[in-house]
């Protein structure tokens, strides 16, 4: 099988993840992501089977859902704020047999139904660290017939949170998936070089499915820690950024910062912004095409199945 750095035509010793605290090469996220996959596996997570994703914007998140991914398993990102209750309703729901954490609520959920946990900041049961064990794990690459897929819940707003199962999930290998977001990518306007900067949380679907579409294209993947307006605005202005994705309301809190020249633009590299989540009044939207200049690429429906994309020329 191809490594993921042939997969999207970029050099292995190229910069794919980085954090603000750690850089990953695309030859070491082939490497971890394939020890982690074996490693899910080895804890019970067979091909089909399901493992929950409770983790902070860092770089473990990349490679968690990639070497699941590979394994051939079904994925839920998980929203880092929710309870121990709510992290459970989905554990016992979707039959989860691994669990992926730095978050209390997703640990506590775990330990009290017997599942076992990858902790990506304590010592597991065998006394080791994340990076102990997942150097123990085999390096091996994983079989390329094997079809993950990410199994997305529902915000709960008339209930419970629901897994959704699309038509056709479980069906398509690793490398066709991969090449299929990258086309997600492509059509959205995002380039394959330079940086995507990960402004939100990253289990937030369309953000997530897009961002590791323009990795999956050959961009660099840069994940704040946070959201903050200010820093955010100074991350858009380095010159490798080139492309990002928001939401109206960074909109507002970015033309609501004081003292902030708005005679130019202040991410002078930056070729696709990418926005959708919620409506964008068009004053708003005129505001910030001001701004930053023909950048704008709005989507819509994402979350149905489908979606319509409408660039600064339409």
């Amino acid at each position: 099988m191809p490594t993921i750095a042939e997969l999207s035509g970029v050099a292995a010793d190229a910069i794919a993840v980085e954090d603000g605290t750690t850089a990953v090469t695309w030859a070491a996220l082939e490497e971890r992501s394939n020890r982690f996959g074996n490693g899910v596996e080895a804890l019970g997570a067979s091909p089909g089977r399901h493992v929950a994703i409770c983790v902070s914007n860092r770089s473990e998140f990349v490679e968690a859902v990639i070497g699941v991914w590979r394994a051939g398993c079904s994925y839920t990102p998980l929203k880092t704020g929710w309870t121990e209750s709510e992290v459970g309703n989905v554990l016992d729901d979707a039959q989860t047999t691994v669990v992926v954490t730095d978050r209390d609520g997703a640990r506590d959920a775990a330990r009290s139904r017997g599942v076992p946990v990858i902790d990506l900041e304590r010592p597991g049961a065998g006394g080791a660290g994340y990076e102990a064990w997942l150097s123990a794990q085999p390096a091996a690459p994983l079989p390329d017939d094997r079809c993950g897929y990410k199994l997305p819940y529902t915000s709960g707003t008339t209930g419970r949170p629901k897994g959704v199962v699309m038509r056709g999930s479980g069906t398509t290998p690793f490398a066709a998936g991969w090449a299929g977001i990258a086309k997600w990518a492509e059509l959205l306007s995002l380039p394959g070089d330079g940086t995507h900067l990960f402004l939100s949380r990253l289990f937030n679907g369309a953000p997530q499915t897009f961002g590791f579409g323009a990795l999956a294209r050959g961009a660099t993947l840069r994940i704040l820690p946070r959201w903050d307006a200010a820093v955010a605005l100074a991350e858009l202005g380095r010159p490798d950024v080139t492309s990002t994705i928001a939401v109206p309301t960074m909109f507002r809190q970015w033309l609501a910062l004081p003292d902030v020249d708005r005679s130019t633009t202040p991410a002078p590299a930056l070729r696709t912004m990418l926005h959708g989540g919620e409506p964008c009044p068009i004053p708003l939207k005129e505001s910030v095409a001001d701004w930053f200049g023909d950048v704008l690429v709005e989507y819509y429906g994402f979350t149905e199945g489908g979606m319509c994309a409408v660039g600064p020329g339409e």
